[in-house]
This record gives C-alpha cells, structure tokens and sequence, in this order.
C-alpha cells in the first residue's frame, strides 16, 4: 500500500507531486547540444572576464537570459529529474520542447516517475489556444484544460511577462514551462528568487555560470509571517528553518555560458545546525537543440475518453494574486 504524499505549496508543487527534473552531471557533456555564437547573439561577453559576479550582474545575466531564450525558433531537450523529500527519492525521465512562432509558444512538457510499483505522470501541451494538463499520480488520472485566450484577456500581460505569452510569475513551475516556455520557468524563478551572485564553472566540460537566488523578501514574509518586521528591515537572525518542510530556502541555477540556456535547477534547503544543504529538487537538461525544426504533432493534444476540467479560472486568480505581491 502506498502512501500519498502531503499536498505540495504553491511554490514546488510539480516537485512535491515529484514532477520536476534532473540529469546527473556526468551525463551532460555536449550531447548534441548546438551553442550559439556569443559575439553574434549578444551572449555573456560583458561577463566572460570576471570569475564571479555581483548582484547587479547577476540580474542583467539572468534577464540576458531570458531574453536570448526568447529570440530562439525552437527548444527541445531531454529531461531527468531528482525529488527528496519528505524521506523519499524519486528519480524520473521526461521531454521537453517549445516553438515560438504565434502570440502564445507551443510547448510540450511531459515527466514520467516510478512511485512504488506504479507510473506516475504529467503531460502538459500548450497548442496555442488550450493548455492541457493530463496527470497520473498513484494510478489516478486527471484532464484538466486552461482557455490562453481567456486567460490573457483577463490578466493581460503581466509585468515581465516577455514575448509571446501571458504573465507566468503567478503558477507553479510545471504551468510556468507551459504557459511560457523555457523563458517562463526562469521568469518565475527571478519573480521568487533574488539572485545576488554567479560564479564561473564548469559543468562536466560545459563552461557555465552557477547563479545563487534566495528568497524576495516579500516571498518569504508571506511563509514566515511571524518574522515579517525582521525580513523586512533586513535584520539577520531570521530563522529559515521554520519554513514549512517542502519549501526550499535558496535556488542554484546553472547557465551555459555560450548559449544562456538553464542546464541545471536545485532548489535546495540549508541543513539545520550546519552551513551546508541538501538539493531536495533538481533538475537538468540534456539532448539540448536549438532552432531545430520541430514534429507539429509534440504540440497536438486529442483526449480520449475523459472530460478535462475547466481550469482557466483557477489559474486567472492565481496569476493575478500573486501579480499583485510581485509589485
């Protein structure tokens, strides 16, 4: 007999449901990806000198980032992931691609988790007009389908929401891939996080840019409301270890430094009584192409035999809640 874990926060809630996603290091290498020609594509160039970067370099890289990704016809990469938490491990596969070619990117976002003796699953196509949301989980199916035109009429383009797409800073990380891409997911990490530093590395011969982020104060006020006035002022003493167990305390992000693309995502928590930490969710790309042409069929969704449920509406109020802290 299996047990459900507890209900995932906002925050991680593809990683608790252990939809979220990884590749060990080893793994990377070049595997096909394609690099893109800093001094024509704009790159890191400004950064290409420095070992380790400020706060304010910081920002411009991972908004560089997002914009590069942006620009880009086409994404698809392979995906493994890594969840532990609450004393369980889970290690799974998954796909991911996007194509920026209409006023929303078509994208495909599929994991697959043993759990137990059973195959838990997410699949998320956003096609241009309907986000679909097929899961599994413990042998449990659901549909669920979200209106994109519905949604953009109502929440417009948020702040940061970038090119093609509607604002992403209000949902989760499986429906910030979908909605926008890869662009969305770092989009909703720099809406979290506050990353304050970088530091040059190289992942398993990939040259990358290892950013840190923590917490916005405005975010972590929300989860530890009894420290509020210490967050705020920015007093030390703030104790994060209080924050509920399946919430990370800081993000790693690995950029590759020719392309910009996110290779690698942890979200971590420091251990209690000791200044090093564990990841409890990662994930890492390989397999990466870009601008490559694309099967139409990725981004096609036809359900059969269930009825999805309207979702559009939920997801309006979500994104516009937390459009409303983010400013």
């Amino acid at each position: 007999m299996h047990c459900k874990l507890p209900n995932p926060t906002p925050y991680i809630g593809v990683a608790v449901a252990s939809f979220v996603l990884m590749l060990a290091a080893d793994a990377l290498g070049d595997n096909g990806r394609q690099p893109v020609n800093a001094s024509k594509e704009g790159g890191v160039a400004p950064f290409a000198d420095y070992g380790r970067l400020g706060r304010s370099q910081t920002r411009a890289l991972l908004q560089k980032s997002i914009e590069t990704i942006e620009s880009r016809h086409s994404i698809s990469a392979e995906i493994t992931h890594r969840v532990d938490l609450f004393g369980r491990q889970f290690l799974g596969k998954g796909y991911y691609c996007e194509e920026r070619s209409g006023p929303h990117p078509l994208v495909r976002f599929e994991l697959k988790t043993p759990m137990g003796d059973s195959m838990s699953s997410l699949k998320q196509v956003s096609d241009g007009k309907f986000l679909w949301i097929s899961r599994t989980v413990m042998g449990e199916t659901s549909l669920a389908r979200v209106d994109l035109a519905r949604l953009e009429k109502a929440v417009g383009k948020l702040p940061r929401a970038g090119q093609g797409g509607v604002g992403t800073e209000g949902v989760g990380l499986g429906q910030a891939i979908s909605l926008g891409g890869m662009p969305g997911l770092l989009r909703s990490l720099q809406a979290f996080f506050d990353f304050e530093s970088a530091e040059s590395e190289i992942l398993s011969t990939v040259p990358v840019w290892k950013l840190r982020g923590s917490w916005r104060k405005s975010k972590l006020a929300a989860l530890l409301p009894d420290q509020k006035e210490a967050i705020r002022k920015g007093r030390g003493g703030v104790d994060l270890s209080r924050l509920p167990q399946q919430v990370p305390d800081h993000v790693h992000l690995w950029l590759g430094k020719d392309d910009l693309l996110p290779y690698r995502i942890e979200y971590r928590r420091t251990q209690k009584g000791s200044r090093g930490s564990r990841a409890m969710v990662t994930m890492q790309l390989l397999m990466v192409s870009v601008n490559v042409p694309l099967d139409r069929g990725n981004f096609v969704y036809r359900p059969t035999g269930m009825t999805p449920t309207d979702q559009t509406d939920a997801y309006i109020d979500r994104i516009a809640r937390r459009a409303k802290q983010i400013r």
